[in-house]
Formats: structure tokens, sequence, C-alpha cells
């Protein structure tokens, strides 16, 4: 989580028009799953983010996502 925090603070003070990379090694269970985030700041506060990653992962994300949104009403 700590990690995640970090990173939004990252993007946050990314410059609007711009597009950053982050790479990261998620270990699950052991298992090691390489994952690249991309970051665009389209506008202030509202980054479009494109998550590359192998399937198990990206269905784990794609679940918090779809949680998180269902809690925050969106």
């Amino acid at each position: 989580m700590a990690d995640a925090t970090a990173l939004a603070a990252r993007i946050g003070k990314q410059a609007v028009d711009s597009t950053r990379e982050y790479r990261y090694t998620v270990v699950r269970r052991g298992v090691r799953s390489p994952l690249r985030i991309v970051a665009f700041m389209d506008d202030v506060d509202t980054p479009d983010l494109y998550f590359y990653t192998d399937q198990a992962l990206a269905q784990r994300i794609d679940a918090a996502m779809e949680k998180y949104f269902k809690e925050v009403g969106k």
C-alpha cells in the first residue's frame, strides 16, 4: 500500500500533458510478475493510467479497481 500511495503522489506531481512510465516487480505467494504503469496527465488531477502485466495480476487489478469505483460511486 505504501508503494501505491507514493506512486499516486508522484503521478499527481506530473505536469499536464506529460507521460511517465513506472516499472515494478510484484511478488505474491512467491510468484514474481512484472508491472508496468504508464501515466498520462491529460488534465490537472486527472491522469489516464495504463497497466501492463500478466493475466493473473491484471485480473486482480481489475477487481480492485471495480471495487474502488463501486465504493466511490463511479
